[in-house]
This record gives structure tokens, sequence and C-alpha cells, in this order.
């Protein structure tokens, strides 16, 4: 069983990844797509990289709660 304080962490990073999904798959379509244009495609990269590292799906864990 986890600790209360991780269990705690990783539902904060569930409420960042929830806060952020929309946008960020928006930005992500933009970097995948071929005609999109390199100032697109900058621009998208760079309010990619400007959102929290907790916005990541990757971030979470499977904790036992």
């Amino acid at each position: 069983m986890a600790k209360k304080s991780k269990i705690a962490k990783n539902d904060k990073r569930r409420e960042i990844v929830a806060r952020h999904a929309a946008r960020r798959a928006e930005l992500k379509e933009i970097l995948r797509r071929p005609d999109s244009g390199e100032a697109d495609r900058s621009a998208a990269l760079r309010e990619l990289r400007r959102q929290p590292r907790d916005a990541s799906a990757t971030r979470m864990r499977n904790r036992d709660s």
C-alpha cells in the first residue's frame, strides 16, 4: 500500500492532467499534422513546453488507494 502523501500527490497529478488534457491534445495534433507550417509547429511546441510536467499522462501512477 502506498503512503498517503504519495496517493495525495498522484491525485493532484490526475487533476492537472485532466485540466490540461484538451489543450495538450490540440497542440500534439498540430505537431503531428504534416501540413502545419513551421511557425505553427514552433509555437505549439513552445506552448507545450510551458505546460507543467505533471500535465503529461505518463507522470500518473496506478496506486492503491
